[in-house]
């Protein structure tokens, strides 16, 4: 179980530096609660909600179809002193359809980073709970029954990584 501890560390770290370069400003770091996404209506800017119940793209509600993905965090401006404003992740995109903007905007780098320190703690908690059980050797069936329920939902938090290279067969629920 150390071996899947071990790799699944590895995948959170991976998609941790993902998360927070994509939520760099040109060469300045942002916190690490990473950045928020919003779709913004170039003509108006306007935020705009996706409805994924809506029309093949998104639109602007006063009209105009150009929306841009920016960060909701104002930053200065180095070509102007005294300016500020968001970073653009997608710029003047008129194709963008309602469920895909949608799943962008809910996965902003802010969200992943989030994600990830929750994973990192619970697997440190159920790595915890392992190592418990695997010391106390009276065999209590009590105990026995939690550590094989800790080892179950490791292998739970592993399954989204399934596709990855390096994970193992034995790590699959089965």
């Amino acid at each position: 179980m150390d071996d899947l501890v071990t790799w699944l560390r590895e995948q959170l770290d991976k998609e941790w530096l993902l998360a927070t370069e994509a939520s760099r400003h040109d060469e300045d770091p942002l916190p690490p609660a990473g950045a928020h996404w919003q779709w913004v209506c170039d003509e108006h800017d306007e935020v705009v909600e996706p409805n994924p119940g809506a029309g093949e793209f998104m639109e602007c509600s006063q009209g105009g179809w150009d929306v841009s993905l920016r960060s909701v965090e104002q930053y200065p401006y180095r070509s102007m002193p005294g300016f500020q404003g968001p970073t653009f992740v997608i710029r003047g995109s008129d194709e963008v359809s309602p469920v895909h903007g949608s799943h962008i905007v809910r996965w902003d780098p802010a969200r992943v980073l989030a994600e990830v320190e929750a994973k990192r703690a619970r697997i440190d908690l159920l790595a915890d709970v392992l190592r418990a059980a695997a010391q106390d050797r009276t065999l209590d069936p009590e105990l026995a029954a939690i550590g094989a329920m800790a080892e179950d939902l490791i292998k739970l938090e592993a399954q989204p990584y399934a596709s990855r290279p390096g994970f193992r067969d034995e790590w699959r629920l089965t």
